[in-house]
């Protein structure tokens, strides 16, 4: 996420102060009266012109004809002292719109709400989503045990607004289900933004951004759809709630004069959500489809080994969580790698707590003691629980400073890369073979090198077994 003054910010002007600006990202005052308030004024523009056709541009504001959006971060312009003191100091905030009448209007505040007054820290501001404009198509459901989602809609696809709204709505539910959610979430703002690339006809990708009471949903041309693979970016937006970012030391990356946030917790913070992504997305395939039960299977299976086979045929499988920094912004494969590691170490992680707890607890409950704990989400805190009672990880400072230090040489095989899949991490109803594939370069073609990577198959003997093994992936 771009931090500071970027070049969206022009005309400053400063009434009870006289200013010069450090750098583009600092403005020094002086002669500043303490009987008089600071009165600071300054326009936003779009740093490309156009509609934004690439995912980068979603971090910086939009500003449209007929519709705008922008997060906190990258607009605002606030005393470095709150910065220092604590940023997760309460301050009270406030806003005021002025917009066309036919504008409907949200932020991660409200909907419709043109003059708030909202008690908040400066990182959830920061965090905080703003969008509005007659493009875009606004749903407000009301939960009974909870408060209102508002889905908000832009642009025309292959789906209705209704299936949109009504997965959002699913998955929102089963999660706080799931995951035994007791304290009111009284409003909730999901976007489904368009990224229009310059091929208009195809589907680049899709994406999302986890926010304040929020998160954004982007696909990368009109002709996506919205299947199993892109649902899954639903799911792990909003499970972000329990394993959240802004908990994990960060530090910044400076690219084309932005600073960028970056974490070399992530492997955590997103390999752990995507486990639980491809947990969730399973358990609700199967209670939708519970006479498909193996065919629910196969596709869990092959996700988890479409995770390992992208992990052995990177050409960045030894990089350090430095390398991963230095280029995390700037090439989409390296940003990968924090996710998949993440994912990996989680499937381990929750063998290993189910065989040394005889399958009484799993990853899951390692989670929700974190959450009850009232921990941050430190290294630290993180270590120190995985090592005690009940969870006995004994590996977990071995497991994280692989990671962390990477490798020198490309690895040959399983055993001399930085991870290796345990024989029992999906449980005693799969078995672990092995297949060759090609290394991929830089270029993600392939190589003439190979690789023997770990794959997954059901046992022969599923039928008879099938009580341990639904059980095992707590399925009964």
């Amino acid at each position: 996420m771009p931090e500071g003054l970027p070049e969206s910010i022009s005309d400053i002007k400063i009434k009870g102060a006289n200013f010069e600006k450090i750098n583009n990202y600092q403005l020094l005052l002086s002669n500043i009266s303490r009987k008089q308030y600071i009165e600071l004024t300054y326009n936003v523009k779009q740093k490309n012109l156009g509609m934004p056709s690439k995912i980068e541009d979603i971090y910086f504001p939009i500003l449209q004809e007929k519709y705008f959006k922008f997060i906190g971060l990258p607009i605002l312009i606030y005393p470095e002292t709150i910065k220092k003191k604590n940023p997760h100091n309460l301050i009270n905030f406030y806003f005021k719109w002025n917009l066309p009448d036919n504008w409907g209007f949200a932020n991660s505040f409200g909907k419709q709400v043109y003059s708030q007054k909202v008690l908040s820290t400066l990182e959830e501001i920061q965090k905080s989503i703003f969008i509005g404009g007659s493009e875009y198509r606004f749903y407000e459901i009301k939960q009974n045990s909870h408060g209102k989602v508002i889905t908000a809609i832009q642009g025309k696809w292959q789906f209705t607004d209704e299936y949109f709204t009504n997965s959002v709505i699913d998955i929102i539910n089963f999660q706080r289900k799931y995951m035994k959610q007791t304290q009111k979430e009284p409003y909730y703002l999901v976007e489904l933004g368009l990224i229009q690339p310059k091929e208009v006809d195809l589907c680049k990708g899709y994406g999302g951004l986890n926010l304040t009471n929020a998160f954004s949903f982007f696909l990368e041309g009109n002709s996506c759809l919205l299947d199993e693979y892109s649902l899954r970016t639903l799911i792990h937006e909003y499970f972000h709630k329990w394993i959240p970012g802004k908990t994990f030391k960060t530090s910044e990356v400076k690219i084309n004069n932005f600073n960028f946030i970056y974490s070399p917790f992530n492997w955590f913070r997103e390999g752990f959500t995507n486990f639980f992504t491809s947990h969730i997305a399973f358990k609700m395939q199967y209670n939708k489809q519970p006479l498909e039960e193996k065919e629910s299977i196969k596709k869990y299976l092959e996700n988890f080994n479409r995770v390992i086979k992208s992990y052995y045929t990177s050409p960045y499988i030894c990089y350090s969580q430095q390398q991963i920094k230095d280029e995390f912004w700037s090439n989409s494969s390296v940003q990968d790698l924090p996710y998949i590691q993440g994912e990996l170490i989680a499937a381990n992680w929750n063998a290993k707590i189910k065989k040394n707890t005889l399958n009484k607890n799993s990853l899951y409950d390692y989670i929700q003691s974190m959450i009850s704990s009232k921990n941050t989400y430190t290294e630290l805190n993180v270590i120190n629980l995985a090592k005690n009672y009940p969870f006995h990880i004994d590996s977990v400072e071995e497991d994280i400073q692989k990671i962390h230090n990477g490798c020198e040489q490309p690895p040959i095989d399983e055993m001399s890369s930085p991870i290796q899949i345990a024989p029992d991490v999906l449980g005693p109803c799969f078995e672990k073979k092995y297949k060759k594939y090609n290394i991929l370069d830089k270029n993600r073609k392939q190589t003439q090198k190979e690789i023997l990577v770990p794959e997954f198959q059901m046992i022969s003997d599923w039928d008879n077994q099938r009580t341990t093994c639904l059980n095992w992936l707590n399925l009964t």
